[in-house]
């Protein structure tokens, strides 16, 4: 979960790749800004889908997996030896 957390706040970079490599792409002028303008949409989308993704992951793996052993101790008996 915690390696999906990470991974969902990288969106945006693999966003950011993936313009860059449209822009490069293409030949034209107008078609460079169109790249650029879209590619920059996309990169903010999957920021905002990333960072929520994110903060979900990395509350689920925050918590699960965890040893959520309780041991009481009264008084006048021996701590047992794990």
């Amino acid at each position: 979960m915690l390696v999906s957390a990470v991974l969902c706040f990288l969106l945006p970079v693999a966003g950011l790749v993936f313009t860059g490599n449209a822009v490069a792409d293409t030949t034209s002028g107008a078609e460079a800004a169109g790249a650029a303008i879209g590619g920059g949409l996309v990169s903010g989308f999957m920021g905002f889908v990333g960072f929520f993704l994110g903060i979900v992951f990395l509350i689920i793996g925050l918590l699960t997996g965890r040893d959520k052993q309780v041991i009481v101790v009264r008084e006048g008996q021996a701590i047992p030896e794990a």
